[in-house]
């Protein structure tokens, strides 16, 4: 509770960049600990794009689930707010809201100290 309350109190920007380091370490320790059999799943495609997530799930695991079934499974956990609700378990999932809430030039600090993620995980892509 108190490093809740700590970063509920802080500034986002100043708060961001000091915990900054902390998920670099995080980040790079689960990609040791990651195997060949797991499958990188982006954000967005999470948000945007539930039938083939579920698709997904199903043949990293192995199952056969039947379209109709895993369509209805998609659309029940397909929830996006129309408004960010700071109360609420799912506030905000747009991809990108980070433009919203940091500076550009906190953004461009956390993409230089987390670049060594972005090449673990996105070698092809950059922020």
């Amino acid at each position: 509770e108190e490093v809740r309350a700590r970063a509920l109190a802080a500034d986002l920007n100043k708060y961001a960049l000091e915990n900054a380091q902390n998920l670099l370490t995080d980040l790079l320790t689960l990609g040791k600990l990651l195997g060949d059999n797991t499958t990188l799943v982006r954000y967005e495609d999470i948000i945007f794009d539930k039938p083939a997530l579920a698709k997904m799930i199903c043949d990293a695991i192995g199952i056969d689930v039947d379209a109709t079934a895993l369509a209805e499974i998609a659309a029940r956990n397909d929830i996006r707010p129309e408004k960010e609700d700071q109360k609420a378990h799912i506030r905000n999932v747009s991809p990108g809201d980070h433009k919203n809430k940091l500076t550009p030039e906190t953004i461009e600090q956390m993409n230089e100290a987390l670049k060594p993620v972005f090449d673990l995980y996105y070698p092809d892509q950059r922020p």
